[in-house]
């Protein structure tokens, strides 16, 4: 009787993501309506995703005492308990302060939280969603599932693809495995192709 072969078991690969490119993530800001006390909060809350890369339950648990506008960065309370700090740019600073000028209006109980509801309560993880869901009726994405997570992949991607090293983004993201961090390596693959093209010695030499 022959023996029985058994062949090695195929790897699948990891499934890509495809995240927002910049004429979306524009799309998403242009959306608002920031003269008002929601849309300059809502603007401020996509801003601060496509910025940071930060999770839904960071950003929900963020407080206003944790934003250094003077230095440019937020301190995150990440998991496992383990904070980190988390630069923000130019725009992001001048957006949140736009927004705490008119949360200072709202926040009538002196309410620690950073996002807050037009009662003066925190706005929480449930209320972002909330605002995604809304945001995903009134746009049209291309199929995209709008949530915060599609932002941080989204910024984790393009953060890569603009040239930027995954050391760095592993601390900006919280992780705490290179291993994780590399994936957005290996799917940052836009403009691979064009780069290879210009670049690739094989290719000069004729």
């Amino acid at each position: 009787m022959e023996a029985e072969i058994r062949l090695p078991k195929v790897k699948q690969p990891h499934t890509t993501i495809s995240p927002l490119n910049r004429g979306q993530m524009k799309a998403i800001l242009h959306s608002f309506d920031t003269k008002t006390y929601l849309g300059i909060r809502n603007y401020t809350i996509v801003r601060l995703f496509l910025d940071t890369g930060m999770r839904l339950s960071e950003l929900s648990q963020l407080q206003l005492n944790e934003v250094n506008l003077e230095e440019g960065f937020v301190l995150v309370h990440g998991k496992g308990a383990k904070d980190r700090y988390v630069p923000i740019g130019r725009s992001t600073i001048k957006c949140l302060w736009n927004y705490i000028k008119k949360r200072a209006v709202i926040d009538v109980n002196t309410n620690p939280y950073l996002f807050l509801t037009r009662r003066g309560t925190p706005l929480s993880a449930r209320g972002v969603q909330i605002v995604f869901r809304s945001l995903k009726k009134k746009l049209n994405l291309d199929g995209h599932k709008l949530s915060p997570h599609l932002l941080r992949h989204s910024f984790a991607l393009a953060y890569i693809e603009n040239g930027g090293d995954p050391f760095s983004l592993q601390r900006i993201l919280g992780h705490t495995d290179q291993t994780t961090t590399s994936k957005y390596v290996n799917m940052a693959r836009t403009n691979v192709k064009t780069q290879h093209s210009k670049y690739s010695p094989g290719e000069r030499l004729g």
